[in-house]
């Protein structure tokens, strides 16, 4: 993929492994399969609980379109609760990081990463405020986000969101991303280096490329196009 901006070389090998899957997996849905996409992250957004049976079936997302997003790691599908639990952005479990739209209920998203994708529900030109824990001093970094007309991404931050750090999962040939996490990979938000370097300190095994804040939010900005794919026609 052409004009990804400065990444680094492992953070842009990342960049384009996440996007190719996803766009990949996009285009090969049918339109059934990009219209439960789209309705499962809407009922998750607004209802903040798991999409079970019943509802899936009053929304007339059958066993094989379900099945077809398990497989292509969009969805997290819990077989014993029968129960779908994320469709990223959203996600019905509580995380680290929540979104507000004005009108809205806050909902919890998958990841740093999700917080932008967002957009896609609440539209253009509405300002998302966005909450996220460090992952080891839990203290919350806050900003806000905006899709414009043009499709290009506006944030507001305070000072420090320079020191901020966001560690994106990656597979490895010992662990590879399973089920969801194959297009919504963990990611940990630390309040500064020193979080980070504290917290690997002591998980000194974990396979992640880290970014600062502008870094991970261009990041959000290609994962936004490469969703282009779902509003195909």
């Amino acid at each position: 993929m052409n004009n990804l901006g400065p990444f680094s070389a492992p953070q842009l090998e990342q960049v384009n492994t996440l996007i190719d899957h996803i766009t990949r997996q996009f285009k090969l849905f049918t339109p059934a399969q990009r219209t439960a996409c789209i309705t499962l992250w809407t009922l998750i957004a607004r209802t903040a609980a798991p999409v079970t049976q019943t509802t899936l079936r009053r929304e007339l997302i059958d066993d094989s379109t379900l099945k077809a997003l398990v497989d292509a790691g969009v969805i997290w599908y819990d077989s014993d609760l029968k129960a779908v639990l994320q469709c990223p952005p959203f996600s019905a479990l509580n995380t680290r990081h929540q979104v507000k739209a004005f009108g809205w209920n806050r909902s919890f998203v998958c990841n740093f990463l999700s917080t932008p994708l967002a957009v896609l529900l609440y539209g253009p030109n509405t300002w998302l405020q966005v909450q996220s824990t460090c992952r080891r001093s839990g203290d919350e970094l806050v900003f806000s986000v905006m899709l414009d007309d043009h499709r290009t991404l506006h944030t507001r931050t305070s000072e420090d969101a320079a020191n901020w750090r966001i560690s994106i999962q990656i597979p490895t040939a010992d662990a590879p991303l399973p089920g969801r996490y194959r297009t919504c990979p963990e990611a940990n938000v630390f309040h500064s280096l020193a979080d980070l370097e504290t917290y690997y300190h002591y998980y000194p095994d974990a396979a992640t490329v880290v970014y600062t804040f502008d870094e991970a939010i261009a990041f959000s900005s290609h994962l936004l196009r490469a969703y282009d794919p779902l509003y195909a026609e």
